[in-house]
């Protein structure tokens, strides 16, 4: 009877294992990432924007932050940013703190997602995003960026093998 013991004790490891196999682990749950606020002042303390058209630099929604007035007219400001990731495991959605610029000063304040186009980095190599905001027909400002991004792990598996004698 001890063979039968050892493979009673074999089956109950088994089912151990495949049991523990099933538990959640933190290594497959996905990692999410949100820039600080006043990412644009880094952008501009660093220069790492170009204007075009009807696009200047301002101060922000306080006198100590950076800011863009587009508009009226045709006008893009357009930001290198560099990213983390990449792949069908990656998100990244980036969005601009916008607001309407009339007589009566900044209204309207919103996230607006912005679109983004993939490259890579012409100092680096590394993956960035280039992201433009423009306007043709009103004055808008840009008063902040903000870059959200979800990492998915590579799911791992769980298995079994059986040790082979040779």
């Amino acid at each position: 009877m001890p063979a039968d013991g050892r493979r009673k004790r074999r089956l109950v490891l088994l089912a151990l294992l495949c049991w523990a196999c099933t538990l959640e682990s933190n290594e497959n749950k996905p990692v999410v990432s949100v820039t600080a606020p006043r990412l644009l002042d880094e952008l501009c303390n660093t220069g790492a924007y170009t204007l075009t058209g009807a696009a200047v630099r301002t101060a922000g929604l306080t006198h100590d932050s950076c800011g863009f007035e587009l508009g009226p007219g045709p006008g893009d400001v357009a930001f290198e940013l560099a990213v983390s990731g990449g792949g069908p495991l990656n998100t990244t959605k980036i969005s601009g703190l916008i607001v309407d610029l009339d007589a009566d000063g900044p209204t309207n304040a919103r996230w607006v997602p912005l679109l983004v186009l993939d490259a890579s980095s012409s100092v680096t190599g590394e993956p960035a995003r280039t992201v433009t905001v423009g306007t043709s027909d009103r004055r808008i400002g840009l008063v902040d960026l903000e870059v959200w991004s979800e990492t998915q792990n590579e799911p791992t598996g769980c298995s079994v093998a059986r040790h082979r004698a040779r």
